[in-house]
């Protein structure tokens, strides 16, 4: 049984693409996206050795944010100071 979606951060990617096992993420989950920021994050330097693997398997997974929820605006009322760049979209995708 697979665990539904799973939205993507960058360490963990980037962890996996290190052993070249991003595979397993469509293994555990049902769909797998990455929001544009966490994309702009880990291909912003092309030198690095796990850029191509991430460009490879997220070439059709990365997705823009559409909008905000209930859950999101409530939270980053009370918090928009504590998130990064790459921190934001995350929320508001969820």
């Amino acid at each position: 049984m697979k665990n539904g979606l799973a939205i993507v951060d960058s360490g963990p990617i980037i962890s996996l693409a290190l052993v070249d096992k991003l595979w397993i993420l469509d293994e555990v989950f049902d769909k797998v996206v990455i929001p544009k920021a966490v994309w702009d994050e880990v291909t912003i330097d092309s030198s690095k050795p796990f850029v191509p693997a991430i460009q490879k398997y997220f070439k059709t997974k990365t997705t823009p944010i559409k909008g905000f929820n209930e859950l999101t605006l409530f939270w980053i009322m009370g918090n928009l100071n504590l998130l990064s760049y790459t921190e934001k979209p995350k929320l508001i995708f969820y």
